[in-house]
């Protein structure tokens, strides 16, 4: 069932950006720095 939650099932919280955890030479923080994603 969609949305059900699963028993056991811990819950990810995390304070602050995703962009932190990806070093500057990855693929993913190359193409952040070319696209502009601010319409979505």
């Amino acid at each position: 069932m969609l949305g059900s939650r699963v028993r056991g099932q811990t819950e990810l919280l995390m304070a602050g950006s995703l962009r932190d955890l990806i070093p500057n030479d990855h693929i993913l923080a190359r193409e952040d720095r070319v696209l502009d994603l601010s319409w979505l």
